[in-house]
């Protein structure tokens, strides 16, 4: 879990005169959720509706400040003068000026409109990272708080510490796209276990399946990467010898049982009880794959021939 404080500002502050308050009050909203920022350097941003509930829940004492700046109080949470409540727009804050000559120099500067910003500072508890079609999208679940501050402008905020959480994101999205593209042509446990059953039973009763399908029932029950042609095959064999599992030897009521059709389905890793499921359901899940990720090259390349073309006529 991240533990760097971020600092993020909003454009919301003004000054409104509370009944029975002698002092004026700063009222704004520090945060406001689901609305995506700018670019904050390679991603951008919202907050999830509920991110502060725990931390105004735990956390009695939060400083309102000016700037970010402990030097300069304007109030406290947990004595009375600084108020947060999460509603519908995002973190309200109502901040009791004091008396004192930041915080008279606050209010004046917010009435004259030279301040017009509010910030908070956080620390991250649980976020998420996505991508949409405009690059990296990081949604923030659920922060802890620190601070809300009075600021001058909505300055560009220190992302460094996302930036560092989002690059893990993405290295571990590599990492895990690059394990699924190793371990992608890899059979599953139940059609090893199925093809284990096969080579046992064709040694039991001398038949199914040829010296291809042993040699690739071995394959597929010590789990190794099988290249995309025996896929091809595989699919080619599970489309080709269905019909083999309607055979009266293929029932397991038959005194034949299991027939050779039966012990050949089950040597590349199908289940004759679930035509439509293991080594049949892997195999066209994979080619299905494998097609479209040739559509899209080449899509690629006739969208680069085009721009080439016309870039030429230019």
């Amino acid at each position: 879990m991240p533990t760097d404080k971020e600092y993020r500002a909003r454009a919301e502050v003004r000054v409104i005169e509370l009944e029975g308050n002698d002092q004026p009050t700063i009222v704004g909203y520090a945060a406001v959720f689901d609305a995506m920022s700018n670019d904050l350097g390679g991603f951008r941003e919202k907050i999830r509706p509920g991110a502060f509930t725990e931390t105004l829940e735990r956390q009695d004492d939060v400083a309102a400040l000016f700037s970010h700046d402990s030097s300069s109080v304007l109030g406290r949470r947990s004595a009375g003068t600084l108020r947060l409540e999460q509603d519908s727009v995002g973190l309200r804050v109502e901040i009791d000026a004091p008396n004192t000559t930041i915080g008279r120099d606050v209010v004046e500067s917010i009435r004259r409109g030279d301040l017009d910003a509010m910030s908070f500072g956080f620390v991250v508890e649980e976020e998420e990272w996505a991508r949409d079609d405009e690059g990296e999208v990081r949604t923030l679940n659920s922060v802890s708080l620190f601070d809300v501050s009075v600021v001058t402008w909505p300055a560009y905020p220190d992302t460094s510490v996302a930036v560092r959480s989002m690059e893990a994101h993405i290295a571990s999205a590599n990492a895990e796209e690059e394990r699924q593209e190793e371990e992608g042509y890899k059979p599953t446990k139940q059609m090893a276990e199925l093809a284990e059953r096969g080579l046992a039973l064709r040694e039991e009763f001398g038949r199914g399946g040829t010296e291809v399908g042993v040699a690739r029932a071995r394959d597929i029950s010590n789990m190794e990467n099988l290249s995309v042609d025996t896929i091809k095959r595989m699919a080619s064999f599970f489309a080709r010898h269905r019909v083999d599992l309607d055979a009266p030897a293929a029932n397991p009521d038959n005194e034949d049982y299991p027939s050779a059709g039966v012990i050949a389905w089950m040597l590349w890793g199908g289940d004759p009880n679930n035509p439509d499921g293991a080594g049949v359901a892997w195999a066209d899940s994979k080619l299905a794959k494998l097609e479209g990720d040739a559509e899209s090259d080449n899509g690629d390349y006739a969208r680069s021939i085009k721009l080439r073309l016309e870039e030429s006529e230019l």
